[in-house]
Protein backbone atom coordinates (compact mmCIF):
# COMPACT_ATOMS: atom_id res chain seq x y z
CA UNK A 1 0.00 0.00 0.00
CA UNK A 2 1.28 3.66 -1.01
CA UNK A 3 -0.09 6.13 0.92
CA UNK A 4 -1.81 6.37 4.56
CA UNK A 5 -4.90 8.28 3.90
CA UNK A 6 -8.11 7.23 4.42
CA UNK A 7 -8.08 5.27 1.49
CA UNK A 8 -4.67 3.70 1.92
CA UNK A 9 -5.87 2.90 5.20
CA UNK A 10 -9.05 1.58 4.42
CA UNK A 11 -7.61 -0.85 1.77
CA UNK A 12 -4.91 -2.11 4.27
CA UNK A 13 -8.10 -2.78 6.66
CA UNK A 14 -10.00 -4.66 3.87
CA UNK A 15 -7.09 -6.49 2.50
CA UNK A 16 -5.78 -8.07 6.53
CA UNK A 17 -9.46 -8.96 7.22
CA UNK A 18 -8.71 -11.60 4.62
CA UNK A 19 -5.84 -12.75 5.81
CA UNK A 20 -3.40 -11.11 3.56
CA UNK A 21 -0.27 -9.63 4.41
CA UNK A 22 -0.22 -5.91 4.46
CA UNK A 23 2.61 -3.27 4.38
CA UNK A 24 1.88 0.54 3.71
CA UNK A 25 3.99 3.06 2.86
CA UNK A 26 3.98 6.39 3.72
CA UNK A 27 5.94 9.66 2.77
CA UNK A 28 5.03 11.40 6.04
CA UNK A 29 3.02 10.49 8.54
CA UNK A 30 -0.63 8.60 8.67
CA UNK A 31 -3.54 11.11 7.93
CA UNK A 32 -0.91 13.98 6.95
CA UNK A 33 -2.22 14.59 3.24
CA UNK A 34 -5.55 15.91 2.09
CA UNK A 35 -7.05 13.55 4.64
CA UNK A 36 -6.41 15.07 7.38
CA UNK A 37 -6.35 18.72 6.22
CA UNK A 38 -10.08 18.85 4.95
CA UNK A 39 -13.06 20.13 6.67
CA UNK A 40 -14.54 16.58 8.27
CA UNK A 41 -17.69 16.41 5.90
CA UNK A 42 -18.72 12.64 5.14
CA UNK A 43 -21.51 13.22 2.25
CA UNK A 44 -23.06 11.13 0.21
CA UNK A 45 -22.85 12.20 -3.72
CA UNK A 46 -20.62 13.26 -6.23
CA UNK A 47 -18.68 16.14 -7.66
CA UNK A 48 -21.38 17.44 -9.46
CA UNK A 49 -24.97 17.87 -7.77
CA UNK A 50 -27.47 14.95 -9.12
CA UNK A 51 -29.20 17.00 -11.83
CA UNK A 52 -25.46 17.87 -13.23
CA UNK A 53 -24.26 14.28 -12.95
CA UNK A 54 -27.94 12.81 -14.14
CA UNK A 55 -27.11 15.15 -17.11
CA UNK A 56 -23.24 13.57 -17.34
CA UNK A 57 -23.76 10.05 -16.53
CA UNK A 58 -27.34 9.13 -16.97
CA UNK A 59 -29.98 8.47 -14.18
CA UNK A 60 -29.30 4.94 -13.34
CA UNK A 61 -25.92 5.38 -13.27
CA UNK A 62 -25.87 8.42 -11.34
CA UNK A 63 -28.28 6.36 -8.37
CA UNK A 64 -25.76 3.50 -8.35
CA UNK A 65 -22.89 5.82 -7.91
CA UNK A 66 -24.72 7.62 -5.50
CA UNK A 67 -25.60 5.03 -3.93
CA UNK A 68 -22.17 3.99 -3.42
CA UNK A 69 -21.38 7.16 -1.36
CA UNK A 70 -24.38 6.28 1.21
CA UNK A 71 -22.81 2.86 1.63
CA UNK A 72 -18.90 4.30 2.11
CA UNK A 73 -21.27 6.26 4.88
CA UNK A 74 -22.96 3.12 6.09
CA UNK A 75 -19.30 1.34 6.62
CA UNK A 76 -17.44 4.07 8.15
CA UNK A 77 -20.09 4.28 11.26
CA UNK A 78 -20.42 0.62 11.52
CA UNK A 79 -16.45 0.55 11.52
CA UNK A 80 -16.92 3.51 14.02
CA UNK A 81 -19.63 1.91 16.56
CA UNK A 82 -17.84 -1.73 16.23
CA UNK A 83 -13.95 -0.38 17.62
CA UNK A 84 -15.97 2.17 20.04
CA UNK A 85 -13.82 4.67 17.96
CA UNK A 86 -14.02 7.82 19.45
CA UNK A 87 -13.20 10.83 16.39
CA UNK A 88 -16.28 13.40 17.01
CA UNK A 89 -18.77 11.47 14.49
CA UNK A 90 -22.38 13.00 14.24
CA UNK A 91 -24.65 11.78 11.56
CA UNK A 92 -26.69 15.58 11.10
CA UNK A 93 -27.16 15.79 8.03
CA UNK A 94 -25.84 18.73 5.30
CA UNK A 95 -27.26 21.69 3.75
CA UNK A 96 -26.26 22.75 0.03
CA UNK A 97 -26.95 26.52 -0.58
CA UNK A 98 -27.28 28.15 -3.58
CA UNK A 99 -25.34 31.82 -4.66
CA UNK A 100 -27.89 33.13 -7.01
CA UNK A 101 -31.97 31.45 -8.29
CA UNK A 102 -30.46 29.59 -11.16
CA UNK A 103 -28.17 27.49 -8.44
CA UNK A 104 -31.53 27.35 -6.12
CA UNK A 105 -33.01 25.75 -8.90
CA UNK A 106 -31.04 23.67 -9.59
CA UNK A 107 -31.26 22.56 -5.93
CA UNK A 108 -34.43 22.03 -6.49
CA UNK A 109 -34.52 20.19 -9.42
CA UNK A 110 -31.94 18.06 -7.85
CA UNK A 111 -34.10 17.54 -4.44
CA UNK A 112 -36.98 16.03 -6.36
CA UNK A 113 -34.93 13.79 -8.66
CA UNK A 114 -33.37 12.75 -5.61
CA UNK A 115 -36.54 12.34 -3.15
CA UNK A 116 -38.08 9.96 -6.86
CA UNK A 117 -34.74 7.94 -6.45
CA UNK A 118 -35.04 7.25 -2.64
CA UNK A 119 -32.85 9.51 -1.33
CA UNK A 120 -33.86 10.78 2.01
CA UNK A 121 -33.91 14.88 0.94
CA UNK A 122 -35.60 18.27 1.65
CA UNK A 123 -35.34 21.38 -0.49
CA UNK A 124 -36.60 25.06 1.07
CA UNK A 125 -37.11 28.17 -1.07
CA UNK A 126 -35.32 30.17 1.60
CA UNK A 127 -31.99 29.60 3.61
CA UNK A 128 -32.86 28.80 7.51
CA UNK A 129 -30.85 31.07 10.08
CA UNK A 130 -28.38 32.77 9.68
CA UNK A 131 -28.39 32.49 6.27
CA UNK A 132 -31.39 33.92 5.76
CA UNK A 133 -29.97 37.35 5.62
CA UNK A 134 -27.46 36.41 3.07
CA UNK A 135 -27.47 36.31 -0.31
CA UNK A 136 -27.81 32.50 -0.76
CA UNK A 137 -31.02 31.17 -2.34
CA UNK A 138 -32.48 27.70 -1.61
CA UNK A 139 -31.35 24.85 0.83
CA UNK A 140 -31.08 21.55 -0.06
CA UNK A 141 -30.93 19.41 3.35
CA UNK A 142 -29.43 15.79 2.51
CA UNK A 143 -30.38 13.78 5.74
CA UNK A 144 -28.18 10.82 5.96
CA UNK A 145 -24.95 13.12 5.79
CA UNK A 146 -22.45 13.79 8.71
CA UNK A 147 -19.27 15.10 10.09
CA UNK A 148 -16.02 13.89 11.48
CA UNK A 149 -12.77 14.58 13.01
CA UNK A 150 -10.84 13.16 10.08
CA UNK A 151 -7.27 13.21 11.59
CA UNK A 152 -8.90 11.36 14.49
CA UNK A 153 -10.52 8.84 12.61
CA UNK A 154 -7.48 7.68 10.10
CA UNK A 155 -5.31 7.73 12.88
CA UNK A 156 -7.24 5.60 15.04
CA UNK A 157 -8.16 2.84 12.28
CA UNK A 158 -4.72 2.95 11.50
CA UNK A 159 -3.77 2.02 15.45
CA UNK A 160 -6.45 -0.48 15.15
CA UNK A 161 -5.01 -2.16 11.73
CA UNK A 162 -1.64 -2.29 13.30
CA UNK A 163 -2.83 -4.27 16.11
CA UNK A 164 -4.32 -6.80 13.94
CA UNK A 165 -1.09 -7.05 12.02
CA UNK A 166 -0.54 -4.20 9.07
CA UNK A 167 3.27 -2.96 9.27
CA UNK A 168 2.59 1.06 8.39
CA UNK A 169 6.38 2.61 7.59
CA UNK A 170 6.18 6.50 7.95
CA UNK A 171 8.68 9.09 6.92
CA UNK A 172 9.13 7.01 3.59
CA UNK A 173 8.67 8.88 0.02
CA UNK A 174 8.65 6.43 -2.71
CA UNK A 175 10.70 6.88 -5.22
CA UNK A 176 9.89 4.09 -8.01
CA UNK A 177 7.03 1.82 -8.59
CA UNK A 178 7.79 -1.23 -10.65
CA UNK A 179 4.71 -3.21 -11.28
CA UNK A 180 5.34 -3.91 -14.98
CA UNK A 181 5.37 -7.94 -14.36
CA UNK A 182 2.11 -9.78 -13.22
CA UNK A 183 2.22 -10.88 -9.62
CA UNK A 184 5.54 -8.61 -8.28
CA UNK A 185 5.24 -5.13 -7.31
CA UNK A 186 8.53 -3.57 -6.19
CA UNK A 187 8.31 -0.38 -3.87
CA UNK A 188 11.22 1.39 -3.25
CA UNK A 189 11.94 4.24 -1.01
CA UNK A 190 15.23 5.89 0.24
CA UNK A 191 15.74 3.72 2.83
CA UNK A 192 14.27 0.30 1.60
CA UNK A 193 12.69 -2.07 -0.74
CA UNK A 194 9.48 -3.64 -0.35
CA UNK A 195 8.50 -6.59 -2.68
CA UNK A 196 4.61 -7.14 -2.89
CA UNK A 197 2.42 -9.96 -5.02
CA UNK A 198 0.25 -6.42 -5.74
CA UNK A 199 0.38 -3.12 -5.14
CA UNK A 200 -2.26 -0.46 -4.29
CA UNK A 201 -1.61 3.44 -5.25
CA UNK A 202 -3.35 5.90 -2.66
CA UNK A 203 -1.54 8.37 -2.83
CA UNK A 204 -3.77 10.71 -4.54
CA UNK A 205 -2.71 14.32 -5.41
CA UNK A 206 0.47 12.78 -5.80
CA UNK A 207 0.15 9.83 -8.36
CA UNK A 208 1.11 11.17 -11.41
CA UNK A 209 4.63 12.00 -9.57
CA UNK A 210 5.33 8.27 -8.99
CA UNK A 211 3.01 6.99 -12.48
CA UNK A 212 3.62 9.67 -15.29
CA UNK A 213 0.59 8.25 -17.35
CA UNK A 214 -1.98 9.17 -14.55
CA UNK A 215 -0.42 12.95 -14.83
CA UNK A 216 -3.45 14.09 -17.41
CA UNK A 217 -6.14 11.96 -15.31
CA UNK A 218 -5.47 13.35 -12.20
CA UNK A 219 -5.02 16.77 -11.64
CA UNK A 220 -3.48 17.52 -8.21
CA UNK A 221 -5.55 20.81 -6.62
CA UNK A 222 -5.32 22.25 -3.33
CA UNK A 223 -7.95 23.48 -0.97
CA UNK A 224 -7.56 26.40 1.31
CA UNK A 225 -8.72 26.35 5.03
CA UNK A 226 -8.85 28.18 8.10
CA UNK A 227 -9.94 27.68 11.91
CA UNK A 228 -11.87 29.87 14.31
CA UNK A 229 -11.11 30.15 18.02
CA UNK A 230 -14.71 28.94 19.36
CA UNK A 231 -17.98 31.09 18.71
CA UNK A 232 -21.45 31.16 19.87
CA UNK A 233 -23.60 27.99 18.19
CA UNK A 234 -24.68 29.22 14.64
CA UNK A 235 -24.53 26.61 12.02
CA UNK A 236 -26.07 23.14 12.92
CA UNK A 237 -24.87 20.95 10.16
CA UNK A 238 -21.90 21.54 7.22
CA UNK A 239 -23.02 23.46 4.56
CA UNK A 240 -21.84 23.28 1.24
CA UNK A 241 -22.21 26.75 -1.36
CA UNK A 242 -21.79 28.06 -4.43
CA UNK A 243 -21.43 24.55 -6.31
CA UNK A 244 -19.31 23.26 -3.38
CA UNK A 245 -16.79 25.90 -3.80
CA UNK A 246 -17.62 27.17 -0.58
CA UNK A 247 -18.06 25.16 2.39
CA UNK A 248 -17.74 25.13 6.37
CA UNK A 249 -19.33 23.76 9.47
CA UNK A 250 -18.73 24.22 13.13
CA UNK A 251 -17.45 22.00 15.37
CA UNK A 252 -18.89 20.94 19.15
CA UNK A 253 -16.67 23.36 20.61
CA UNK A 254 -17.83 26.08 18.58
CA UNK A 255 -14.87 26.29 16.39
CA UNK A 256 -15.57 27.25 12.81
CA UNK A 257 -13.45 25.13 10.23
CA UNK A 258 -14.02 26.99 6.76
CA UNK A 259 -12.48 26.52 3.21
CA UNK A 260 -12.38 26.58 -0.17
CA UNK A 261 -12.66 29.84 -2.17
CA UNK A 262 -10.73 28.44 -4.96
CA UNK A 263 -12.63 30.13 -8.02
CA UNK A 264 -11.25 32.98 -7.16
CA UNK A 265 -7.50 31.51 -8.57
CA UNK A 266 -8.28 27.99 -9.85
CA UNK A 267 -4.93 27.90 -12.01
CA UNK A 268 -2.50 29.06 -8.91
CA UNK A 269 -4.50 26.63 -7.14
CA UNK A 270 -3.04 23.63 -9.11
CA UNK A 271 -0.27 21.47 -7.64
CA UNK A 272 1.09 19.83 -4.39
CA UNK A 273 2.64 22.85 -3.03
CA UNK A 274 1.07 23.70 0.90
CA UNK A 275 0.85 27.11 0.24
CA UNK A 276 -1.28 29.62 1.34
CA UNK A 277 -3.25 31.93 -0.75
CA UNK A 278 -3.94 35.39 1.07
CA UNK A 279 -5.99 36.43 -1.40
CA UNK A 280 -7.93 33.10 -1.07
CA UNK A 281 -7.72 33.86 3.03
CA UNK A 282 -8.75 37.05 2.52
CA UNK A 283 -12.07 36.21 0.88
CA UNK A 284 -12.92 33.91 3.93
CA UNK A 285 -12.30 36.24 6.13
CA UNK A 286 -14.59 38.15 4.23
CA UNK A 287 -17.17 35.95 4.28
CA UNK A 288 -16.82 35.40 8.18
CA UNK A 289 -17.43 39.48 8.19
CA UNK A 290 -21.23 38.62 7.32
CA UNK A 291 -21.94 37.45 10.66
CA UNK A 292 -22.05 39.73 13.15
CA UNK A 293 -20.97 37.35 15.38
CA UNK A 294 -18.06 36.56 13.39
CA UNK A 295 -17.21 39.59 12.87
CA UNK A 296 -14.55 39.95 15.95
CA UNK A 297 -13.48 35.83 15.72
CA UNK A 298 -10.07 35.06 16.30
CA UNK A 299 -8.63 32.90 13.20
CA UNK A 300 -6.29 30.77 14.86
CA UNK A 301 -5.06 27.99 11.84
CA UNK A 302 -4.83 28.50 8.18
CA UNK A 303 -3.55 26.05 6.06
CA UNK A 304 -3.63 23.76 2.67
CA UNK A 305 -4.36 20.67 1.35
CA UNK A 306 -3.37 19.07 -2.12
CA UNK A 307 -6.47 16.89 -3.65
CA UNK A 308 -7.01 14.60 -6.41
CA UNK A 309 -9.06 15.91 -9.16
CA UNK A 310 -10.45 13.09 -11.42
CA UNK A 311 -10.40 14.21 -15.03
CA UNK A 312 -14.09 13.42 -15.21
CA UNK A 313 -15.00 13.91 -11.38
CA UNK A 314 -15.41 10.30 -10.70
CA UNK A 315 -12.64 8.41 -8.70
CA UNK A 316 -10.27 5.93 -10.13
CA UNK A 317 -10.41 2.79 -8.87
CA UNK A 318 -9.41 -0.36 -9.93
CA UNK A 319 -6.15 -1.82 -11.78
CA UNK A 320 -3.64 0.92 -13.30
CA UNK A 321 -3.55 1.19 -17.08
CA UNK A 322 0.08 -0.38 -18.08
CA UNK A 323 1.01 -1.71 -14.57
CA UNK A 324 -0.25 -5.31 -14.56
CA UNK A 325 0.52 -5.45 -10.43
CA UNK A 326 -0.84 -1.86 -9.45
CA UNK A 327 -4.38 -0.95 -8.28
CA UNK A 328 -5.02 2.13 -7.21
CA UNK A 329 -7.81 4.52 -5.28
CA UNK A 330 -7.06 7.79 -6.38
CA UNK A 331 -9.15 11.30 -8.06
CA UNK A 332 -11.57 11.74 -5.50
CA UNK A 333 -12.12 15.16 -6.41
CA UNK A 334 -12.81 16.56 -3.35
CA UNK A 335 -14.73 14.41 -1.53
CA UNK A 336 -12.31 11.63 -0.48
CA UNK A 337 -14.60 11.20 2.88
CA UNK A 338 -17.65 10.69 0.52
CA UNK A 339 -15.66 7.85 -1.32
CA UNK A 340 -12.56 6.76 0.77
CA UNK A 341 -13.27 3.81 2.85
CA UNK A 342 -15.52 2.36 0.36
CA UNK A 343 -12.86 2.66 -2.15
CA UNK A 344 -10.96 -0.01 0.50
CA UNK A 345 -13.96 -2.44 -0.29
CA UNK A 346 -13.97 -2.10 -4.18
CA UNK A 347 -10.20 -3.23 -3.85
CA UNK A 348 -10.91 -5.94 -1.64
CA UNK A 349 -12.95 -7.13 -4.43
CA UNK A 350 -10.71 -6.56 -7.20
CA UNK A 351 -7.96 -8.38 -5.71
CA UNK A 352 -10.18 -11.40 -4.06
CA UNK A 353 -12.99 -12.01 -6.00
CA UNK A 354 -11.45 -10.60 -10.04
CA UNK A 355 -14.09 -7.12 -9.72
CA UNK A 356 -15.83 -5.36 -7.57
CA UNK A 357 -20.13 -6.38 -7.62
CA UNK A 358 -21.09 -3.09 -7.97
CA UNK A 359 -19.23 0.54 -9.80
CA UNK A 360 -17.26 -1.46 -12.07
CA UNK A 361 -17.59 2.24 -14.08
CA UNK A 362 -14.68 3.78 -11.86
CA UNK A 363 -12.25 1.56 -13.13
CA UNK A 364 -9.00 3.38 -14.58
CA UNK A 365 -9.49 1.56 -17.91
CA UNK A 366 -12.67 3.64 -18.35
CA UNK A 367 -9.97 6.56 -20.10
CA UNK A 368 -8.83 4.05 -22.18
CA UNK A 369 -11.69 2.69 -23.57
CA UNK A 370 -12.80 6.37 -24.40
CA UNK A 371 -9.75 7.07 -26.43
Amino acid sequence: MIGAGIAGISTAYHLAKEGLKVVVVEQAQVASGATGRNAGFILAGLAERYVRAVAIFGRGRTKELWSCTEDNHRRMAAFIDSNGLECGYRQGGSQQVGSDALEATELEESAAMMHDDGFAVRYQSNPPPPLDGTDYQGCLTIDGDGEIDPVRFVRGAASIIEAQGVTIVEDSPVQHIDASQLGTCVVNTAHASVRAHIGVLTTNAWCGDLVPELTNLIVPTRGQMLATAPCPPLFERPIYANHGFEYWRQLNDGRIVLGGWRYLDEDGERGTSEEVSAPIHDAMNGFLDRFAALRDVTITHRWSGPMGFARDGLPLIGPTPGHPSLLMAAGFTGHGFGWGWYSGALIRDWIIDGKPSVATSLTPKRFLDAT
